[in-house]
């Protein structure tokens, strides 16, 4: 189940919004935006969570093998939801 949900992440959020970028390219900025633009398409506080940890799996893989210097997933903050919500 867990490989499953990985897979959907890649396919649905991670791919569209940055699937187009080498690894180097991609920054932090980048990031934030497409976790906010998530966010206000009202998806799940776990679906955020998820695919920032895939993300970031795959970053650091990226980073123990040279690919990249730093993880552009550490200056990421999750949006919080409002209260009353």
């Amino acid at each position: 189940r867990t490989l499953e949900q990985y897979e959907s992440i890649i396919r649905l959020y991670l791919k569209p919004n940055l699937g187009d970028l080498k690894l180097g390219e991609i920054t932090s900025l980048q990031v934030q935006a497409m976790l906010n633009k998530m966010y206000e398409n009202g998806l799940s506080r776990r679906t955020l969570e998820l695919t920032k940890v895939v993300l970031r799996a795959t970053l650091n893989q990226a980073k123990k093998i040279n690919l990249i210097q730093a993880l552009p997933t550490d200056d990421v903050v999750l949006p919080k939801k409002a209260r009353g919500v």
